[in-house]
């Protein structure tokens, strides 16, 4: 099973920092997570029908994925033929606005399918609150939306000083 994500916002909002974090919590829970590593690519099927038939959950992220068109247009039906049907795949895209790139892709025959899917979104990311005074407010309406996902209470206030110089 393939699902992709597309992430869009702009430089220095953390969509790289959210990625790292999530791949540490993915390998913690025994799958295969990282970012793709652009210097190392090769277009070679065979290697990455090895790596995608290794019975183990694969999480591949792709930063700066509006300029990787190519290298996207080759892997996306590599990564959808060669897939079994028991791993789970997920592909997350990190990019500072969908543009071009984004419409090529999924008028792609092979990864058309799966852009326009029930499995593939793409989130635009606004910007992070900066100001001191409305930290508190933005605060709040994270704990509240992550709180209604999982089904649990809201936490009442942050265990931390949202003042701290480190924010």
């Amino acid at each position: 099973q393939v699902a992709l994500r597309l992430f869009t916002g702009q430089g220095g909002m953390g969509k790289t920092r959210l990625a790292l974090q999530l791949c540490r919590e993915m390998q913690k829970d025994g799958w295969r997570a990282g970012f793709l590593d652009y210097g190392a690519f090769r277009t070679d099927e065979q290697r990455w029908g090895e790596l995608l038939s290794e019975e183990v959950s694969l999480l591949l992220v792709l930063d700066y994925a509006e300029h990787r068109l190519d290298e996207l247009s080759w892997l996306l039906p590599v990564v959808i033929a060669r897939t079994p049907r028991r791993v789970q795949v997920r592909l997350l895209l990190l990019a500072r606005d969908a543009g071009d790139f984004w419409n090529s892709l999924k008028s792609m025959k092979e990864a058309g399918d799966l852009l326009t899917g029930g499995t593939s979104y793409m989130d635009p990311l606004e910007p992070l609150t900066v100001k001191k005074e409305d930290r508190a407010t933005s605060w709040r309406a994270a704990a509240t939306e992550f709180a209604r996902r999982l089904g649990k209470s809201p936490q009442v206030s942050p265990h931390c000083d949202l003042g701290d110089s480190h924010f």
